[in-house]
């Protein structure tokens, strides 16, 4: 890469893009019926927030379950987006560890070639947001499908400056969280 930014697309910045970037089971795959009091988390949409994952009011299937939709999968360091309702295209880095499921609402994300929080604050930010809303199909669920996902298109610059620009950011929301904390405080 030159140190110019280059305008990529999101697929191309994984080693396979067909099962790198997927979204979860449709239809019979995952009932209600398959939902577990404990074993391995699905997440759905009311699960991701931008930057976050929020494990509130989890659903679980049993690890055999789990095995047997592997594909649609995640563990730590992949992205998860939402690729259904309002708005489109949050995400979030899974931190934790272990794996879990993804609901068909959500799009898996895993990535090698870039930065994965690099990716995240790119994927979260107004420019990227308003051309996934742009691209939306469905007047009353919004969604967009998983090739627009892949044929995001992402400025990339040399892996040290994303660093660089990880670092700056991270700083700053930390700083933002620490003033939130002392306003809510005060009041």
């Amino acid at each position: 890469m030159s140190g110019e930014w280059q305008t990529l697309a999101l697929g191309s910045l994984c080693m396979d893009p067909l099962n790198d970037i997927v979204d979860g089971p449709f239809g019979s795959s995952l009932k209600r019926s398959d939902y577990v009091t404990s074993g391995m988390p699905v997440l759905k949409i009311q699960n991701i927030k931008p930057f976050a994952i929020e494990e509130k009011r989890m659903d679980y299937v049993s690890p055999a379950k789990f095995q047997s939709l592997s594909r649609h999968g995640f563990v730590s360091g992949d992205i998860l987006m939402t690729k259904l309702g309002d708005p489109l295209g949050v995400s979030a880095v899974v931190e934790t560890p272990g794996e879990g499921l993804i609901v068909a609402d959500l799009v898996r994300i895993r990535v090698q070639r870039i930065d994965t929080r690099f990716l995240c604050y790119q994927l979260n930010s107004p420019p990227v947001r308003e051309f996934i809303n742009s691209q939306q199909k469905g007047t009353t669920r919004p969604r967009i499908t998983l090739s627009v996902v892949r044929e995001l298109p992402i400025r990339v610059p040399r892996l040290h400056e994303q660093h660089r620009l990880v670092a700056i950011l991270d700083e700053a929301f930390a700083e933002i969280a620490v003033a939130k904390d002392n306003a809510e405080e005060a009041l």
